[in-house]
């Protein structure tokens, strides 16, 4: 039984070496270098995200999976728990994580009585996977719209039934609020940010009112709901979309731009996330990690011909928490700096220097 509970518990990285750190080690030729005051032994506690930990060892905490050492015989899942120990150790002259899992539970009732860690703080991660959204600007304009309710107030609250135009059976709703539209060069076809501000049910059909129009009752909100707000059918989270997901490098050939922030606004900050040109097409995918550089060229005293020769100042990080079709939305995991549309967006280990170096 021992055997079967250590052969569990260690599966959590080889998913990581198997699917990120072939990328790792084709765009880093260094040797992983551990922070100063790296634990030797660490305990897994109730709270922790796998970046934490990651975080607790290296500076690029994406780097990571060049760090675990797994048993390569050992099949999925990929899991780490609560109460799990992590042992610092050396083997070549190369520093090596393992894992001791936590004896008292069987592997069935690790998976069943504990909640394995996600990548991120769910706090963080869960409006973006699964309220907040992206659709294409022809989705939109095909979209149903809230008409008002019957007495003509423009805004609405809980309880209140509203009409959305058209004929739907469906019966759960999601209306949200349209922040801002987005291009990508060279494509016609741009995307709009939306904000969850209500969750309702379909309580009477236009079939049935013969009135051109179905009737939703408001369950929940965020926000007052407003006369043209876009009414969406609640959708499954799409099976690519997931809190168990890992840091790795995003494909070497693939830079990207910030075309906006899902908030709003001209600058983000740490944990904000921004809207980047680049998504599935482009082999971009949740869990990869890109590094936000500001052209040496861009500072006023340094505008320069000789000065746009010098490499870019790294200046964050970000990792893309959910993919589109051609974007992306990413959370700023490093910022030395409020982050604008003006900063590049690199694969890991381009030409960029550390601003204190």
């Amino acid at each position: 039984m021992k055997g079967i509970i250590i052969k569990v518990a260690q599966t959590l990285w080889l998913s990581l070496l198997l699917l990120g750190v072939g990328g790792v080690m084709a765009s880093t030729g260094s040797s992983v270098t551990l922070k100063a005051n790296a634990p030797q032994i660490y305990q897994v506690k109730k709270g922790d995200t796998l970046w934490d930990i990651s975080a607790l060892y290296l500076d690029s905490p994406w780097l990571w999976p060049k760090l675990w050492h797994a048993n390569p015989n050992i099949d999925n899942p990929h899991l780490i728990y609560p109460g799990d120990k992590l042992t610092l150790s050396w083997q070549g002259g190369e520093p090596m994580l393992s894992l001791k899992p936590h004896k008292t539970l069987s592997p069935q009732a690790r998976i069943h009585a504990k909640q394995a860690l996600p990548a991120l703080s769910e706090t963080l991660l869960l409006p973006y996977l699964n309220f907040d959204r992206l659709i294409s600007n022809q989705q939109l304009q095909q979209a149903t719209r809230v008409l008002g309710t019957q007495d003509g107030r423009q805004f609405l609250s809980r309880n209140d039934r509203i009409y959305i135009q058209g004929d739907h059976a469906e019966q759960e709703w999601q209306i949200y609020r349209q922040v801002a539209t987005h291009q990508r060069q060279g494509h016609t076809q741009g995307i709009t940010s939306l904000k969850l501000v209500a969750s309702a049910t379909l309580v009477n059909q236009a079939s049935e009112n013969k009135t051109g129009v179905s009737a939703l009752a408001l369950v929940s909100q965020q926000q007052e709901v407003k006369v043209g707000d876009i009414a969406l059918v609640k959708a499954p989270q799409p099976a690519a979309v997931s809190k168990q997901f890992f840091p790795t490098p995003a494909p070497r050939d693939v830079s990207a731009s910030i075309v906006g922030l899902m908030e709003g606004g001209n600058y983000a900050a740490l944990n904000q996330v921004v809207i980047i040109d680049r998504g599935e097409k482009d082999d971009v995918h949740q869990g990869n990690m890109f590094q936000l550089a500001m052209a040496s060229g861009e500072g006023e005293n340094l505008a320069t011909e000789s000065a746009k020769a010098l490499p870019s100042v790294m200046v964050g990080e970000l990792m893309v928490i959910r993919a589109y079709p051609y974007f992306s939305l990413a959370i700023i995991t490093q910022s030395k700096q409020p982050i604008s549309r003006e900063v590049e967006v690199l694969p890991p280990r381009q030409q960029v220097v550390d601003e204190q170096a």
